[in-house]
């Protein structure tokens, strides 16, 4: 979904080839014996999703290869992948590589090696798709939608044929767009060509929505807040009397068994979408054509390759279980979530946003950003379709993001899960008088190892406490990016023996009860769940007033709530709480109370559905509060 509606993102525009491509090969000559098949591609990368690429561009690669040796060998849509070794025995003459990347950093690495082994011109498939555009002849094409259906049927058998470039031209040129926007608006445009072609549909095609029927979308079910919460909303919304449908768009991994057992206590479905065929096989286009109307199937055209196979499964899905409201969750689920939906005509859409906009974290979303603002205005602009937040924070990011009012942009606050809402209230101190059999202060970090959680700064604070309490412990649940980094860290500082990085922990509420204080110290935050659950748990914390955090911060945690930049003040923090233990049973308690009153799994549900323009039925009797 990155690059969504533009190649504008792609970091090499045509004519900015490598300069060890010969002189002869400019991007319109090499761009024409491409198609005309006088010269040969190589493709590097993206195999799995080789079939929605060449609908995109029809060329019949002379082989594929990746960097990847455990994949050399298998086979992706009739290709077997090879060694990028080979690339040495080419003519660079007669044979160019085609980097199946958008905007993405291994762009320039894959150029280099090309470079190095056989001097090698290589083109990032979205500048190979501008020269194609550039060099296409203004013919009479057909309509737009059979344009994309027939292009459907070239690309199951492609060539080079003497006869591609002028099947491609004449078929592809009603579906390139010449103005900078242009693309943008035919996407929008076929949006609302396939809303309208939906009352004319049959029944027995296209079933009407459900009422009460919901579809939760997200990207894929790793241990995270935003999974955590749209499991509790699957449960809320049962107890209200909806029908809920986890529906994810990657295969769900091992540490998904705990969501999926929750939610088949209550019977609730936990699915992974898919298309009828990988898109891996060469079948996939065509399995697409005959299961999507043309409308559709010439939006799909239009979209990156990279997004073709995630928005094509959900749409299938809500064509195949039409639900009268769909919610997504993060960003690559409000996208392909989004689009789909208006495609499908869902009646309701929210696409719920759980932190600060994508440009607040360059290091996820930096080539993608702008992509991502088209659209969602796009999107948003069709009726029904609506956005959230899970923070005021997160809202007002959103809204001067997207140049949107901040008050149409709903805030619905996290929801507590039963497990933390159901826990005991905190115990009275073990005596210290019990000596080496009790442990020292445990400190609790639950965050990702990311940037914008500042694992570092945490590890800055523990060594200052350390150095003044040799007995202190840190527990850190969560992994990510930086782990390598954070670990080389902790020996660099000592702290082996004082600070222990668990990865992902299912059972963070067993932590909770070890812990004697939360640390928590991140930059950027949208609602951050594990400042509700830690109050819930009764454990004191002492965090940073970072996006929405000071929203879910209770009245007796308010002393140790600090600005990101007050390190000392976090410190000093730590050193109270620490020290003191009738003040953290006292602090935790309170905030026990005020948090189970405002946090639930009720208000969690009914705050959705009127987001999303809906009321919600009285809540049944259930122990989902």
């Amino acid at each position: 979904m990155a690059e969504m509606l533009s190649d504008r993102t792609a970091p090499t525009q045509p004519g900015n080839l490598p300069d060890a491509s010969p002189p002869a090969l400019s991007p319109s000559v090499l761009c024409r014996r491409l198609l005309d098949g006088e010269i040969e591609a190589v493709a590097w990368g993206h195999m799995e999703l080789m079939a929605a690429f060449q609908w995109r561009l029809p060329l019949r690669f002379k082989y594929v290869v990746d960097a990847s040796w455990r994949r050399w060998g298998e086979r992706f849509c009739g290709y077997t992948l090879r060694s990028p070794s080979v690339l040495a025995e080419e003519d660079p003459a007669r044979v160019v590589v085609v980097a199946l990347y958008h905007a993405t950093p291994v762009l320039a690495d894959i150029a280099a090696f090309a470079t190095r082994h056989g001097g090698l011109a290589c083109i990032p498939f979205a500048s190979l798709e501008a020269m194609a555009g550039t060099a296409l002849e203004e013919a009479s094409g057909g309509a737009t939608t059979e344009s994309a259906a027939l292009l459907a049927s070239l690309a199951a058998n492609p060539g080079p044929w003497p006869e591609l470039p002028l099947l491609w031209r004449r078929l592809a040129c009603p579906l390139v767009p010449r103005a900078e926007d242009a693309r943008l608006d035919l996407l929008r445009h076929l949006c609302e060509r396939a809303r309208a072609a939906i009352p004319a549909v049959a029944p027995a095609a296209a079933p009407p929505p459900v009422p009460r029927r919901v579809c939760l979308l997200i990207d894929h079910l790793y241990t995270g807040g935003a999974e955590r919460q749209i499991c509790n909303l699957a449960v809320g919304l049962k107890a209200l009397g909806w029908d809920p449908v986890l529906l994810s768009m990657t295969p769900q991994p091992a540490q998904a068994a705990h969501y999926r057992a929750l939610l088949d206590r209550r019977g609730i479905p936990c699915r992974v979408a898919g298309t009828p065929v990988p898109p891996s096989s060469p079948d996939f286009v065509a399995a697409l054509a005959g299961a999507l109307p043309a409308e559709a199937l010439a939006a799909l055209w239009l979209l990156p390759p990279e997004a073709v196979a995630k928005t094509a499964a959900v749409l299938l899905h809500l064509r195949a279980e039409p639900p009268e409201l769909l919610v997504g969750y993060l960003d690559w689920a409000n996208m392909a979530g989004g689009l789909a939906a208006v495609l499908a005509g869902t009646p309701r859409v929210l696409l719920s946003g759980r932190n600060l906009a994508p440009p607040h974290f360059p290091h996820f979303f930096a080539p993608w950003a702008a992509a991502m603002r088209e659209v969602y205005r796009l999107v948003l602009g069709f009726p029904g379709v609506t956005l959230s937040n899970n923070s005021a924070a997160g809202a007002a990011s959103y809204a001067a993001w997207l140049g949107l009012d901040p008050a149409g942009v709903a805030v619905v606050p996290n929801g507590l899960t039963e497990e933390f809402a159901s826990l005991p209230p905190p115990r009275t101190p073990r005596n210290p008088a019990r000596g080496k059999e009790t442990p020292g202060p445990l400190v609790l970090g639950v965050f990702r190892l990311a940037p914008e959680k500042r694992p570092f700064l945490f590890l800055d604070i523990l060594d200052r406490l350390q150095r003044e309490r040799p007995e202190l412990r840190a527990v850190v649940c969560g992994g990510g990016p930086l782990e390598g980094a954070v670990r080389a860290a902790i020996r660099d500082r000592g702290l082996d023996g004082h600070v222990m990085l668990m990865g992902a922990v299912t059972d963070i509420a067993a932590m909770m009860r070890k812990a004697t204080i939360l640390l928590h110290v991140a930059e950027h935050e949208g609602m951050p769940n594990v400042l509700l659950e830690a109050q819930a748990a009764g454990l004191p914390m002492v965090c940073t007033d970072a996006g929405g955090a000071a929203e879910v911060v209770s009245e007796s945690q308010r002393p140790f709530l600090h600005a990101v930049d007050d390190v000392e003040g976090i410190a000093a923090s730590c050193r109270r709480l620490l020290d003191d233990p009738a003040l953290r049973l006292e602090v935790g308690r309170a905030a026990r109370r005020a948090v189970r009153r405002s946090f639930s799994i009720r208000r969690l549900a009914g705050r959705t559905l009127r987001a999303a323009g809906l009321r919600s039925a009285p809540l049944h009797p259930s122990s989902a509060e």
